[in-house]
């Protein structure tokens, strides 16, 4: 049986008058979590209620984790887990457990909806560049690792890693039931060039955060309606568009600094239809 703080957590996913009729019936309410089709598990919620995480306990944290979803996610009965949400740290030793339970999930057939955030231990301003080539290694093993739970992904979310040139457009050929891909604080080396050129994908939504990137070619990607990016450091925002055929949206923001040239919004997204 679960930890009850984690218990009490989980039945935060339940509606009001579920929680009140559990409420009065205290020695029955415990297996309801077991109960639920539509999970989010946040990592954050398994840390201790007091004091600070800090780097000697995530080990832990991550065990306490991986084995909640293990038991959280295993068969029981008829019941069908149709939307898995996993919010998770890319720590090495935990990775191949959450791969493998999830893939046991997807095999059961009546998955959904699947999403990954996945955080690293280290924040962007704590990661030098060694750090973000580190965990991008560590990010394409276990993608590597686990192809058919990444073929089935309809969501990722992604942070402080340094790819090789050809690693995302790889991600995104191989995740062909993506519809959003949210990068933070990602690039494939000083003064990189991301190309993305997927005429097949889903992509519905792009969304970029404190990249690196000076350019992201938007080549084919016929589906896509949504893209922002958050502060960039250059001129121009980097975003070219070229074959979006689907694009509704344009949310980009950035504090200029005086050592920033102005732009003529105009020329920038000459060529660019909007819906």
């Amino acid at each position: 049986m679960l930890p009850d703080h984690i218990l009490v957590d989980i039945m935060h996913l339940l509606d009001l008058r579920t929680m009140i009729r559990a409420s009065t019936l205290s020695t029955r309410w415990k297996p309801l979590p077991y109960l639920l089709t539509n999970l989010y598990l946040h990592v954050d919620d398994f840390k201790p209620r007091t004091g600070i995480l800090v780097m000697s306990q995530l080990n832990n944290l991550m065990s306490l984790y991986t084995e909640t979803i293990k038991r959280l996610l295993a068969p029981m009965g008829e019941r069908a887990i149709k939307v898995l949400r996993l919010r998770f740290y890319m720590t090495d030793p935990h990775l191949k457990s959450i791969g493998s339970i999830v893939t046991s999930v997807l095999e059961r057939r009546s998955t959904k909806y699947l999403e990954f955030i996945i955080v690293t231990e280290l924040h962007d301003v704590q990661c030098n560049e060694e750090d973000n080539v580190r965990l991008g290694q560590r990010f394409i093993r276990f993608f590597n690792s686990y192809p058919y739970t990444f073929r089935c992904l309809r969501s990722l979310s992604i942070q402080n890693m340094r790819f090789n040139e050809s690693d995302v457009p790889n991600l995104l050929n191989a995740c062909d039931q993506l519809q959003r891909l949210c990068i933070e604080s990602c690039d494939s080396g000083r003064r990189s060039v991301l190309q993305i050129d997927a005429p097949r994908s889903r992509l519905v939504e792009l969304a970029f955060e404190f990249c690196g990137y000076v350019r992201i070619e938007l080549v084919r990607v016929p589906k896509l309606m949504v893209v922002s990016y958050d502060t960039w450091m250059g001129g121009s925002p980097p975003v070219i568009f070229g074959h979006v055929p689907s694009l509704q949206r344009i949310d980009f923001g950035c504090a200029t600094m005086n050592w920033q040239p102005p732009f003529v919004l105009s020329n920038w997204l000459s060529g660019t239809r909007l819906e």
